[in-house]
């Protein structure tokens, strides 16, 4: 019950319980549980606002954009972890400073050690400085020894046996593992564990007690009602304008209705209209495909016209070819008869020619033989 509660109250809805707890969100709901829930003020830890002016952190890993800066710092104020704000040089948490620096390490899973630790310190603040021979002869905790950071107040918490923090959270066990992370489930039955128990289980009483009392007070006045006839008169009046409401839904209905039918009778008329229009389309459909028919047999015709051109046209252009050819082998005879008569031509001259020499050379003879024949006369 008190876990549901814490659940309610401080953590958020969508925390899974098996998931590791980050040392950011125990921050979180820690300050949140002791500054609610926390009756003594000398114990309570309450985030300081913002106010102008300038804020010196607590550590240097959280700044005053981080969405937990309050919290944490609220830890650092508080002197629950150490940090730069802090007087004393030990460490009290697993992170340590180096070279100087205060670390918080937010998104770092938080330890057992820690857990126990920042839960005591808040449980027991005043605790004293206690011999370290207690811590060997009365704690049953073994790995808890060799830490050098224990605080007296877990010292002193560790002493409550059964009731510690350390037997409600992790059960009967003589070893704590102080570095192992925590559940978020452990970190929950830690913030409900000592004095926040009895502070939560108050808050319920008180919670408890004012919801009897509001009951108390609504049976009280709904009896008052009842005697003084104020609920059957109520009653009677809102019955009546349930009535008249009705009545009036009725109407409304019955005027709706006649306006759906008319609203029917306009779109069965617009349907015969449609219809009529519909018919009428699809006879010019129809006449659009005798058209189509028609066309495709003029096209059929015309395609077979067209290879009968094309065959006679294949025809005359191989008609044409063969006068071309016959044409051109007149040509040639032309042209080689032009050639022989040419030739016969020049042979004719060139006999005349001879002729012509052959008849002087006989006429020269002749005159040389008369010359010769007129001594012997």
């Amino acid at each position: 019950m008190l876990l549901l509660v814490v659940a309610a109250l401080i953590i958020e809805k969508d925390v899974s319980s098996s998931d590791f707890c980050t040392r950011k969100e125990f921050a979180r709901w820690f300050v949140k549980l002791c500054s609610k829930f926390e009756r003594k003020k000398m114990q309570r830890i309450v985030p300081n606002k913002l106010t102008s002016g300038t804020v010196q952190c607590a550590f240097d890993d959280v700044n005053i954009d981080h969405p937990d800066f309050l919290y944490i710092q609220s830890l650092g104020e508080s002197g629950i972890i150490s940090s730069k704000l802090s007087n004393s040089l030990e460490t009290l948490t697993t992170g340590s400073p180096s070279q100087g620096n205060s670390l918080f390490l937010p998104d770092s899973y938080l330890s057992r050690f820690d857990l126990v630790n920042w839960k005591v310190l808040v449980e027991h603040p005043c605790a004293l400085e206690i011999d370290q021979k207690m811590l060997s002869q009365n704690v049953c905790i073994l790995d808890l020894r060799a830490c050098p950071d224990v605080s007296p107040s877990m010292l002193i918490e560790l002493m409550a046996g059964e009731n510690s923090i350390i037997s409600r959270v992790f059960g009967n066990t003589r070893r704590l593992q102080p570095h192992k992370p925590v559940t978020k489930a452990q970190a929950a039955a830690a913030l409900t564990s000592g004095r926040m128990k009895e502070a939560i289980q108050e808050e319920l009483n008180r919670l408890e007690a004012d919801n009897q009392a509001r009951l108390s007070v609504i049976a009280e006045i709904t009896e008052e009602l009842i005697n003084r006839g104020d609920i059957q008169q109520q009653w009677e009046e809102k019955m009546k304008t349930e009535q008249e409401r009705a009545l009036e839904v009725d109407n409304n209905l019955q005027h709706v209705l006649d306006e759906l039918a008319n609203e029917r009778a306009d779109r069965e008329e617009e349907l015969a209209v449609l219809l009529k229009e519909r018919a009428a389309l699809e006879r010019k459909n129809q006449e659009l495909i005798n058209l189509r028919l028609e066309v495709d047999g003029m096209y059929d015709r015309l395609a077979t016209e067209n290879e009968e051109v094309m065959a006679d046209q294949q025809t005359l252009e191989n008609q044409l070819s063969d006068m071309t050819s016959k044409h051109q082998a007149v040509n040639e005879a032309k042209s080689y008869l032009e050639a022989e008569k040419e030739a016969l031509t020049m042979l004719r001259t060139w006999v005349e020619d001879e002729a012509a020499h052959v008849h002087e050379r006989a006429e020269t003879l002749e005159k040389a033989l008369r010359r010769w024949r007129i001594p012997e006369d």
